[in-house]
């Protein structure tokens, strides 16, 4: 099915925020998936969502409409979502998610398929921190966040491929409402992915609902990229 994938990491480098990370590239984007649930996919998930695991469903809270994920049974969730995407992307999606007694959920975005990359806010001796994974379980880059129970927290995931297999791969997460900050973390190395899908994954530790919504997908145009070239970054 197109939403597996794999990824072979051949060397790497990080740089998080000791380093001044440049704050965006300088070529235009175009959408190719925004997804804002309503009431209307309470029936049936869009087309191109591929639940793995999860009883993800559509539904009310509050007074917007969501991707809903049950806290039980407390298990990896993940869900594929959007065009197969073959190399440069952006990511991005907006998260509700609790904690209780102290424990707090696991949660974030992917791209490239299964095998790819993973984004996502976990829980780790010095707090809440947003990790950046390759394939299952190989940690490529950490950064302490400041992360707020019972809130909306915006998550970005932005891969950019400078040459054949050179690949930069930056992160970022913030409290919804509050100032977009600048990349936490910048990882660059040599990498090959095979085409996949965008996903969301989850796994509410906290015994606590967790939601989904404003869900973005980006790509380089292709009159802005041409030949895979070098990127030059805006200040």
């Amino acid at each position: 099915m197109k939403f597996f994938s794999a990824a072979l990491l051949l060397c790497f480098t990080v740089c998080s925020c000791t380093t001044q990370i440049r704050s965006d590239y300088s070529y235009k984007k175009k959408t190719v998936r925004k997804v804002e649930f309503s009431e209307k996919n309470k029936q049936k998930l869009p087309d191109d969502f591929f639940t793995m695991r999860g009883g993800f469903t559509v539904r009310k809270l509050v007074d917007t409409y969501a991707l809903h994920l049950s806290p039980f049974p407390i298990r990896a969730n993940k869900i594929f979502f959007g065009p197969e995407i073959k190399k440069s992307v952006s990511i991005s999606a907006d998260v509700f998610a609790s904690k209780r007694d102290g424990t707090m959920p696991l949660f974030g975005i992917g791209a490239h398929g299964f095998g790819g990359l993973k984004l996502l806010v976990t829980q780790s001796d010095f707090g809440p921190t947003l990790t950046l994974f390759y394939g299952e379980n190989r940690v490529l880059a950490k950064h302490p966040i400041s992360w707020r129970t019972d809130s909306w927290t915006t998550l970005k995931l932005e891969i950019y491929f400078s040459s054949e297999n050179n690949v930069e791969i930056l992160g970022k997460a913030w409290t919804k409402g509050t100032k977009e900050p600048s990349w936490m973390f910048k990882a660059e190395g040599s990498f090959k992915f095979n085409p996949g899908q965008c996903s969301l994954w989850a796994r509410p530790f906290s015994g606590r609902d967790i939601w989904f919504d404003n869900l973005l997908i980006q790509v380089p145009e292709k009159s802005a990229l041409p030949a895979e070239i070098t990127l030059k970054a805006t200040k």
